[in-house]
Parts: structure tokens; C-alpha cells; sequence
């Protein structure tokens, strides 16, 4: 899910990015962007998931940890530089992510460039 504009397909189509996604939901597209919690609901209908299931990770404050919360789903904020409020869950990179979403013990591969 994407604020995007609607070429985004297209560019992740010529970006050979594509095969990568199950589904693309990009704002421009479906009429609403985040933080609206139409797009949210979209996605998890689209995802084909409980909406307790689903974990939204994104980089904005506003637009995808509290419009992700608002629309009844949980959120881990991306927070590069270490400037998120107290009690938002957040972590410093992407390749915090699958250790904290995976269970224990599951082997999951990241490598730094």
C-alpha cells in the first residue's frame, strides 16, 4: 500500500519488482490514501487475512502508525534517526523487522550492503 500516484505498478513492473508483490494497493488508484482507514481496510481484504493478523509497517507518523492503529491494525514504525514519541513501537531499520515478526528459532536471511 502505497500513497503513490498511479504509474506505481508500472514503475515496479519495469524495476523487474513486480514478482516480489502479491498485490499493490497505491492511493491514486483506490480514491484514498493513508491515513484513511478505507486503504487499510482495502489492503486486508486484499491480503485475504484477519485484520488482527495484519502488522503495517511504514515510515510516517501520522500517515501509517496512526492510521494503521485507527483502522484496528497493529504498527511498527520505521524510525531511521531515533525521533519517535515514547510508546510507539518503532525500530532503526528494516532488517529489524522479520526477527521480531518471525517466531523464535526461524531461520530468515538479511544481508547489509
Amino acid at each position: 500500500m502505497s500513497n503513490w500516484d498511479s504509474s506505481l505498478p508500472d514503475l515496479l513492473a519495469a524495476l523487474g519488482l513486480s514478482p516480489y508483490f502479491d498485490g499493490v494497493l497505491v492511493s491514486a488508484l483506490f480514491g484514498a490514501s493513508k491515513p484513511a482507514p478505507s486503504i487499510f481496510g482495502e489492503a486486508v481484504r486484499q491480503a485475504g487475512v484477519p485484520a488482527g493478523e495484519v502488522l503495517h509497517v511504514g515510515d510516517s507518523l501520522h500517515d501509517d502508525y496512526d492510521g494503521a492503529r485507527a483502522a484496528g491494525l497493529a504498527a511498527l514504525l520505521v524510525d531511521r534517526h531515533g525521533r519517535a514519541p515514547a510508546g510507539v513501537d518503532a525500530v532503526g531499520s528494516l532488517e529489524e523487522i522479520l526477527p521480531r515478526v518471525l517466531p523464535a528459532g526461524t531461520p530468515h536471511r538479511l544481508s547489509s550492503r
